[in-house]
């Protein structure tokens, strides 16, 4: 199953952008790409994550970090998608 997450990071329109706040860009290059690969096959949405189950938000974990994914429309362009991963603190 593909999920939504995948198809915006495996082929991402021109209008796709990525938002990587401070305390993500810290944990280094090698644990971005690894997230970025855990997303193509993340699976376990629930109510408790994702209530509206839109498969758009996702909880993580790097090496004892919890990160969060969420993938929201692009205000001014309906295709193009914000990509964004958080620490929750950073919420």
């Amino acid at each position: 199953m593909t999920t939504f997450a995948a198809m915006a990071i495996s082929a991402p329109e021109p209008t796709t952008r990525f938002t990587l706040p401070p305390g993500v860009q810290a944990l280094g290059d090698d644990a971005i790409a690894t997230l970025f690969a855990d997303i193509m096959t993340y699976a376990n949405f629930s109510k408790d994550i994702d209530p509206d189950n839109l498969h758009d938000m996702g909880v993580l974990s790097f090496s004892g970090t919890t990160v969060w994914f969420k993938i929201d429309s692009h205000q001014h362009d309906p295709d193009g998608r914000i990509f964004t991963l958080l620490l929750p603190e950073e919420n």
